[in-house]
């Protein structure tokens, strides 16, 4: 069975971000205030990254199979090229948020008691 190189290059990213949402809820890390800011960044990071790749993905990307594993393109651009500029900056600011919300804080507790 041959996966598609798309589903494995989105899975690289969804994979983890589902894990590090199951953490934040079961640890109710993130208050509503932050998760709103943290789907704000993602949405205007995610809309520039398309808007970019709308113009100029053209220019320097090639699409040989532009139907790629949905079958829907865009003006030619695979939608999984799309998905990938949601996904991608929604795992950078969740390991983000996981190293200021929990790791750091949990390292700077225990050097408290030193």
């Amino acid at each position: 069975m041959v996966i598609p190189e798309y589903t494995v290059s989105l899975l690289i990213w969804i994979v983890p971000i589902s894990a590090l949402a199951f953490f934040f809820i079961k640890k109710r890390l993130l208050s509503p205030e932050k998760s709103f800011a943290l789907i704000v960044t993602v949405a205007v990071l995610a809309a520039i990254g398309i808007v970019l790749d709308l113009l100029f993905a053209k220019s320097f990307f090639l699409f040989p199979n532009a139907r790629a594993v949905l079958g829907i393109s865009i003006k030619g651009i695979p939608v999984e090229e799309f998905v990938f500029y949601v996904t991608g900056f929604w795992f950078v600011i969740f390991i983000y948020v996981f190293c200021d919300e929990y790791f750091l804080k949990k390292s700077q507790s225990s050097h408290r008691g030193c």
